[in-house]
């Protein structure tokens, strides 16, 4: 992804945010910038050892894939929606169970 984007890593500081990495020209098209901001978190998840934050999102029907930024590492769902989504289907099987 960063190859296919030319994608040139450099330090920038801009907004009052503290140093960090850029790869593409800030007046690249947005979908380019995305991707490579996206290759980039890739790069610090592997580096970093933490592949196993990398998971399929758990909800049915949803092909989503998430990167678990949780502190705990329990996150499940690619989307507040997808887990809300999945706690509604739950409750009314709870809900359904008991009546």
């Amino acid at each position: 992804m960063l190859a296919d984007a030319q994608a040139l890593p450099h330090l920038a500081r801009h907004d009052g945010s503290p140093w960090h990495l850029h790869a593409t020209d800030p007046d690249a098209p947005l979908a380019e910038r995305i991707r490579v901001e996206v290759a980039l978190a890739f790069v610090d998840v592997i580096r970093s050892g933490e592949t196993d934050r990398l998971r399929l999102c758990e909800a049915d029907e949803c092909s989503g894939v998430l990167v678990d930024l949780s502190r705990n590492g329990s996150k499940r769902f690619c989307s507040v929606r997808c887990g809300n989504r999945m706690n509604m289907i739950a409750f009314r099987e709870r809900a359904a169970r008991e009546s």
